[in-house]
């Protein structure tokens, strides 16, 4: 007898993670590329348009990743697992903010992409100046909030900082002159001093996310 599952043609359909072919990032910039190539595509195969992702932990499970949160140690932000009883598995730690535990929940999804061989990974706090969690990280961030999204938010506020000043004379420039920090700051790094402690992207989407109400109106709202 046939299952639902294979009736529908589910497991054609919504098969699980699609394993992303990179090599191992040798510099923090090739983390940071390859998470939003990897982000972008995958935006593209869910269909999500160009607005940030409300629903997270529903688009997974739409997909046969399964979510949840749990009691994990303080160290440990989240963890993939994929094994036959389980299937694809990601936890969270239950005691981060819900912002957070959103952005989690992307950052464990990334690793089934980048490391489809393995069956578990541990995402602790002490890895965070690794590669490997800085590839995670940008495409957290990325499949959160697009770069457009993030375009319109730095719109808003200048918007709402020239309403403040009375919208007379101060106006705050939407895009700023490219400049070697600037760019290293946009790659999520500031330098070989700063690889240990990469900018979090995964951070900077769950702050664009729960910022003033012109900000979410203006990132959800879409």
């Amino acid at each position: 007898m046939l299952s639902a599952h294979s009736a529908l043609d589910l497991d054609v359909l919504c098969s699980g993670p699609m394993p992303h072919a990179c090599w191992r990032p040798k510099t923090p910039r090739e983390a940071v590329q390859q998470g939003y190539s990897a982000a972008e595509q995958e935006r593209r195969r869910f269909n999500l348009g160009g607005p940030p992702v409300r629903y997270l932990q529903e688009l997974l499970v739409a997909h046969r990743i399964r979510v949840a949160t749990a009691e994990l140690p303080p160290e440990v932000s989240c963890l993939y697992l994929h094994a036959a009883g389980t299937g694809y598995l990601v936890l969270v730690n239950r005691k981060m903010p819900v912002e957070s535990q959103r952005c989690c929940y992307a950052h464990g999804y990334a690793h089934p992409l980048f490391h489809a061989e393995r069956q578990s990974v541990f995402c602790r706090q002490s890895d965070r100046g690794s590669l490997i969690e800085l590839r995670a990280s940008s495409f957290a961030g990325r499949l959160l909030v697009p770069e457009r999204a993030v375009r319109q938010y730095l719109q808003s506020l200048g918007k709402e900082r020239l309403g403040r000043a009375g919208g007379a004379t101060q106006r705050m420039p939407t895009e700023q002159r490219a400049t070697p920090a600037t760019r290293k700051q946009r790659c999520g790094y500031e330098g070989a001093a700063d690889a240990a402690r990469p900018r979090s992207d995964c951070g900077a989407a769950c702050l664009l996310l729960r910022r003033t109400p012109l900000a979410r109106r203006t990132l959800l709202a879409q």
